[in-house]
């Protein structure tokens, strides 16, 4: 499924020029819906989704447009990070979701901010054997808590810090499922242009 989304992604994005990341996630679902049944015959596919997020950052207005198939985004502003939740459907889901929708957030950003887009991999995989209590989940509120101390650091250290906190949590065990973490910065943004007024510019020019 993930070689078959980044194909209809693509296509989605690049060759139709889409860029409002609801829309983006609605094509991308009902497409490889589409594609899943004809291989299937039916709609009432087994196995999972896919989950992805997207965002879309205007400059200009000083906002991020994020949109999630049951991906998060993690944001640090401030020194304090924030969660917020993608919406509860995977692309390709089964019938029983089909009245779902995708939701999109918009949050203000002044500069500065540490954006995190990750898979679920992380705190899933299984170990921790070294706290003498057996094999269990990292879990989404350690993860956050590592998120929180990682953001701290200059980027090249948050790096090592995530490598060492998985194999260490790893250990032994074979790694569960892929992993990914993404992190940027949002550059330092020029102060909002408030419009003319239209009898100003009028008046300036007239």
């Amino acid at each position: 499924m993930t070689m078959m989304g980044s194909a209809i992604l693509n296509q989605v994005v690049n060759a139709n020029q889409e860029v409002d990341p609801v829309l983006i996630l609605q094509a991308l679902n009902a497409n490889v819906k589409a594609n899943l049944q004809k291989q299937q015959k039916t709609d009432e596919h087994e196995g999972d989704g896919m989950d992805i997020a997207l965002l879309k950052i205007n400059f200009t207005n000083r906002e991020i447009i994020f949109a999630g198939a049951k991906s998060p985004l993690y944001l640090v502003k401030n020194g304090e990070l924030m969660y917020y939740k993608g919406s509860n459907i995977s692309i390709g889901t089964k019938a029983k979701n089909r009245d779902k929708q995708f939701v999109a957030r918009c949050i203000d950003v002044e500069g500065d901010e540490i954006i995190y887009l990750v898979t679920d991999g992380f705190q899933d995989q299984l170990g921790g054997m070294q706290d003498g209590k057996g094999r269990k989940k990292y879990m989404k509120t350690r993860f956050i808590d590592l998120l929180s101390r990682a953001s701290q650091l200059p980027i090249t250290a948050q790096k090592a810090l995530l490598e060492k906190e998985f194999n260490d949590w790893k250990g032994d065990y074979p790694q569960t499922d892929d992993v990914m973490v993404i992190g940027f910065k949002i550059p330092p943004l020029p102060e909002k242009v408030s419009p003319t007024p239209l009898l100003a510019r009028l008046t300036q020019f007239g």
